[in-house]
């Protein structure tokens, strides 16, 4: 049971994951210039096969996406997560007919064209139930896979994180948990898009979006309240799991469809890249870390 957590036979988990993290992070150091940023590491990618595999097995895995909403306090919010990798997928998906979509990872005839993504909806509803005895409700969270032993140590060579997705223009909060002496604490920051657009059917069209939140940016909260103590996230830090949450109060349905997170280094206003686009190609595929 634990080898088949760490090395799935059909790809990804956690061992996998936090091999190729460390194989960048040596690369990084390796290959960088004198006096120049780190170029950026890739944390999840749906174009890479093992991130594809466990973003595959969501809910279904204890070493995968998972997602949750207030139903855990009596609320009523529902949200589902599914991974969408072509053009045809998301056809049948917005038909209901989701349980069509093959289990294999399967070439697509438009994968040239089209960028495998996390396609993340629900409704948020913001009804108290009547045996609850909390203030309030109405939120909806996925998290990823987490990074294991000492997490996604960045090692104060990156500082900031760099999310490629696509949203409904509500305020989502990105959620940061790293390796701390408080087990509660969890970094918060927001992200929020001005340009929607929706395709004949209801879901989210146009061209993916990537957004920068900077680790100072961050806030520290605990059990979802921000600390009294303020304690700053700087770059030194280990990434243990990341995760996106909903809980604007507002009621309704949402939809949030993401594609890529990376962790950045920014000059001149400018994530720095530093790298060919030949080899940024290779390192989407998975073929190099």
């Amino acid at each position: 049971m634990i080898f088949r957590w760490l090395l799935p036979k059909d790809g990804g988990g956690a061992m996998r994951r936090y091999v190729r993290f460390r194989e960048s992070m040596l690369r990084r150091k390796f290959d960088s210039k004198d006096m120049e940023p780190y170029r950026p590491i890739t944390l999840f990618d749906f174009r890479q096969t093992d991130d594809a595999m466990d973003a595959k097995r969501i809910q279904r895995d204890k070493d995968a996406w998972r997602i949750s909403d207030d139903g855990v306090i009596g609320g009523f919010s529902q949200s589902s997560a599914r991974l969408i990798r072509s053009k045809a997928e998301l056809f049948r998906y917005a038909a209901g007919h989701a349980d069509d979509i093959e289990n294999e990872l399967t070439p697509s005839e438009d994968k040239e064209l089209f960028t495998p993504y996390i396609k993340w909806k629900g409704k948020i509803d913001t009804t108290i139930g009547l045996a609850s005895n909390v203030q309030r409700s109405g939120f909806a969270a996925m998290r990823s896979p987490q990074f294991p032993m000492e997490g996604a140590n960045l090692k104060g060579m990156y500082g900031a994180l760099e999310i490629t997705c696509r949203s409904d223009g509500r305020l989502y909060t990105v959620n940061l948990k790293v390796a701390t002496a408080f087990p509660d604490d969890m970094y918060q920051g927001y992200l929020q898009q001005s340009h929607v657009r929706l395709d004949p059917m209801g879901n989210l069209a146009g061209p993916m979006e990537t957004l920068i939140l900077p680790f100072a940016d961050f806030g520290l909260t605990s059990m979802g309240r921000e600390r009294e103590i303020h304690r700053e996230l700087d770059d030194n830090i280990c990434i243990e799991s990341l995760g996106f949450a909903l809980m604007d109060g507002q009621n309704g349905a949402f939809q949030f469809d993401l594609a890529r997170v990376r962790v950045v280094n920014l000059q001149e206003g400018r994530v720095f890249e530093g790298i060919a686009v030949d080899e940024e190609s290779n390192e989407s595929t998975g073929s190099q870390p």
